[in-house]
């Protein structure tokens, strides 16, 4: 009778959260009040209460595991205030957050709702990933052999073929003309594109331009090397996946989500230095997978080291921030691997020195210039300080005035009118380098001031200008809009070089200089039509997961939490350079796929070893 009593306080419990749940989601602010969504939405209401039941039911009757609901607790804050965050940055970006008490309780309201969903999912799926049986399924494709890397390596070359006509010879970004204007002699060579792709971009181009007196086919072969490497390393990556014996259910799924992603043959045809960072990046965490795996045998085999620290010199090479991930994975594997310090040091260190001496004495010697990161590291501050003088410049006091005026070269009234809450560029290029250098402490010591004395501001200028790198439902992601008229508007806009820095002036409108002109071989409409949609981030669900960086760094918390919940403390290592990945790019000047692409080719790689993989140690995964 008494059992019969709780459980009934418990269903009453459950069905007042389930109440209270809905009328949270269903809230709105606007005006200073809190509303709620009318009659007209009252069936979808009633759907979401339902299902939220159901849900409530099975986790409260179902799961006991007192560590999985504090893990489960733990994660379910941090998505839900995430999430809320992606929700200030849609409505706010462009005015100011309200500081009111109603807005304060409506926040409030809107975050428990979120946690309380959030918390119920997440326990829901780490119980049943936790009770997951490894099946074995025989098939002719997707296996870990010679055979199926070939096929799946030309199957996903062939899904990329159309976005390469509707696009030839190559979608081509802002940054690529900087590197053609080095290889052409318009300014001298600079490593802030780094060199190693200026100079591999370049060779394509003379290749064209000499041998087959063609730029477009100079460029079109860039492109379709980026198509071939593409494809090998998403092969490689279900190749591997076979090879952990990951359930070939979750390789199939894996593969579908690779080719059918338009993203992918977009980006495929993109012509941007960070793409090859991306794809070497994948590989690199393989490696770092086997070093779990395998331990002390990994160091045994040669090979595998020195292809190791080959991908650790290469990706920082390719992309300036790579040496920073690299760096703080190898301080992070001394703390979690300390047994190996001494064999870690060796592929870790020995590229790096190898870096700093290439990215210094040698491009010293060959007169390339460095690339001066100095404004790029203080974008979180000029935009704080940008921020500031937009909306509070009346309430500083001198000596703050002085101080923000130090670094930024422009008047209030430019300021206030050049300020994007969702990108630093403006600001940034328009900052005095010079004094940000001189001064890095006490810039630093400033910024903490001011966020004391401006908080909202301070953390508005953060989330405004990053909320798109970890909230799913944000709509601030650069580097999605329509690709071919981003090619049209690098080649039509006319180039304005610094005088001393460049041997002549040239208008180079309509591509006329570099001799490339953009024609589609097959002109596909859809897929104008699907990179339109996409830059809209408004399809449903689709713009809110396959579409969002956010979403993707869910999915990897989410196996770091069920590590955690696992203690699989060890393998926590393999996620290592992804988190660093995500910790400097939010740092960056603006949110944007380019920056971030990884977490699209290796959330599916984490998924599968850690969920679905026989043989992932700790788990509790058997053959059936």
């Amino acid at each position: 009778m008494k059992k019969q009593k709780t459980i009934f306080l418990l269903k009453i419990y459950m069905f007042i959260v389930m109440i209270l749940t809905v009328f949270g989601l269903c809230a709105f602010y606007e005006n200073k009040h809190i509303k709620f969504l009318g009659y007209s939405s009252g069936f979808l209401a009633l759907f979401l209460g339902i299902c939220l039941y159901m849900l409530f039911r099975y986790v409260y009757f179902n799961i006991h595991d007192r560590r999985l609901k504090i893990c489960a607790s733990v994660l379910a804050i941090i998505f839900s205030f995430l999430y809320y965050f992606g929700e200030l940055g849609n409505n706010y970006a462009n005015s100011t957050i309200p500081e009111n008490f109603v807005f304060i309780a409506y926040s409030i309201i809107k975050v428990l709702s979120y946690y309380i969903i959030f918390k119920n999912t997440i326990a829901l799926l780490f119980y049943k990933a936790s009770k997951y049986k490894y099946i074995n399924i025989r098939n002719n494709l997707l296996n870990a052999d010679k055979k199926s890397f070939i096929i799946v390596s030309l199957i996903f070359f062939l899904s990329y073929i159309p976005f390469f006509l509707h696009h030839y010879p190559g979608a081509i970004q802002y940054d690529a003309i900087n590197s053609l204007e080095q290889i052409a002699g318009l300014g001298y060579y600079t490593n802030h594109h780094p060199i190693i792709c200026t100079l591999y971009l370049g060779f394509f181009w003379k290749v064209g331009l000499v041998v087959f007196n063609n730029a477009n086919i100079g460029i079109a072969l860039y492109t379709l090397s980026h198509l071939i490497i593409c494809s090998l390393v998403f092969s490689y990556l279900l190749f591997y996946l076979a090879k952990r014996e990951v359930d070939y259910r979750d390789r199939l799924v894996t593969f579908l989500v690779l080719l059918l992603n338009p993203l992918n043959g977009l980006f495929a045809i993109r012509i941007e230095k960070s793409f090859f960072f991306h794809l070497f990046m994948a590989v690199f965490i393989t490696l770092l997978i086997d070093i779990i795996y395998e331990k002390e045998k990994f160091f045994r085999k040669k090979g595998r080291c020195i292809l190791f620290s080959i991908l650790i010199l290469l990706i920082s090479l390719i992309r300036n921030n790579g040496i920073y991930v690299f760096i703080l994975t190898f301080l992070f594997m001394l703390i979690f691997n300390f047994k190996l310090w001494k064999k870690s040091i060796i592929v870790f260190l020995v590229p790096i020195i190898g870096y700093y001496i290439f990215t210094g004495p040698i491009l010293t010697k060959l007169n390339i210039y460095k690339d001066d990161s100095t404004r790029e590291m203080f974008s979180i501050p000029i935009q704080q300080y940008a921020r500031i003088i937009k909306y509070n410049k009346r309430t500083l006091n001198k000596s703050e005035y002085k101080s923000i005026h130090k670094y930024i070269k422009l008047s209030d009234k430019d300021i206030s009118s050049k300020y994007n809450s969702l990108i630093s560029d403006d600001i940034k290029f328009n900052s005095n380098t010079n004094n940000l250098k001189k001064n890095k402490t006490k810039v630093i010591i400033n910024y903490f001031q001011l966020l004391f004395k401006y908080p909202i501001d301070t953390f508005s200028s953060f989330l405004f200008n990053s909320y798109g790198f970890y909230s799913p439902n944000s709509i601030n992601i650069w580097g999605l809009h329509n690709y071919r008229i981003e090619t049209e508007n690098v080649l039509n806009n006319k180039i304005n070089y610094d005088k001393g820095k460049v041997k002549n002036e040239l208008d180079i409108s309509n591509g006329n200089y570099f001799k490339i002109y953009p024609r589609p071989l097959l002109d596909i409409k859809i897929i104008d039509s699907i990179n339109n949609s996409i830059s809209k981030m408004n399809i449903p669900i689709f713009s809110v997961t396959i579409f969002s960086i956010g979403f993707y760094f869910f999915c990897l918390i989410f196996c770091i939490m069920y590590c955690i919940y696992r203690k699989l403390y060890s393998k926590l290592l393999i996620f290592a350079p992804m988190v660093f990945l995500w910790l400097t790019s939010i740092a960056g000047p603006v949110v944007d796929w380019r920056y971030i692409y990884s977490f699209m080719i290796c959330i599916p790689l984490y998924i599968g070893i850690v969920f679905f993989s026989k043989k992932f140690e700790g788990g509790k995964n058997e053959k059936k």
